[in-house]
């Protein structure tokens, strides 16, 4: 006998989270899971055209967008990632960016090129219920939405967004 629940799924329960910045925090107030199509084909027959299932899967980029910390680590992790990938300085970024990251943390997996990325669906218990988890990721763009002004009265939190490509998402109920 299955039982099902009559709570529904909360759309505040939700956690980020980027491995090789273990002990950095993204605390995150939006992400939505993007869209995925299937984009079908078609075959001509002498009556009529006929419709066919594609064969390529095709995922939209995600964006997160999160809380920049007050020391700005979460922020400066993701803009040295993608500094560190992107040869800005010099063609030997990467490897420099490289050999940094192999000396600094030399038991956790590297901070460049692709890696695996997750966000964690909770239920009203906070406990997890479901990971759509991001393959092969890599940060596209990230930009910081805050203008520094002097005339501010309210506290407001600086926000940012990261934008990541990947090959494709896996969808798992805990």
């Amino acid at each position: 006998m299955s039982f099902q629940t009559n709570n529904f799924l909360q759309r505040n329960k939700f956690g980020l989270v980027i491995p090789s910045f273990e002990g950095v925090r993204f605390l995150s107030n939006e992400v939505a899971i993007p869209a995925m199509e299937l984009p079908s084909t078609s075959a001509d027959s002498p009556l009529s055209r006929m419709a066919l299932a594609g064969d390529k899967v095709r995922f939209s980029p995600i964006a997160f967008q999160f809380f920049v910390d007050e020391e700005m680590i979460n922020y400066k992790s993701i803009y040295d990632w993608l500094m560190g990938i992107g040869y800005v300085e010099s063609h030997t970024s990467y490897s420099d960016y490289q050999a940094k990251v192999d000396y600094e943390m030399k038991l956790a997996p590297p901070k460049l090129g692709e890696q695996d990325i997750s966000v964690v669906i909770l239920n009203s218990k906070e406990n997890p219920v479901a990971t759509f988890t991001f393959l092969n990721a890599i940060p596209i763009s990230l930009s910081l939405q805050a203008p520094f002004q002097t005339g501010v009265t309210s506290i407001e939190p600086v926000m940012a967004t990261v934008m990541f490509d990947y090959d494709h998402y896996k969808f798992d109920l805990t």
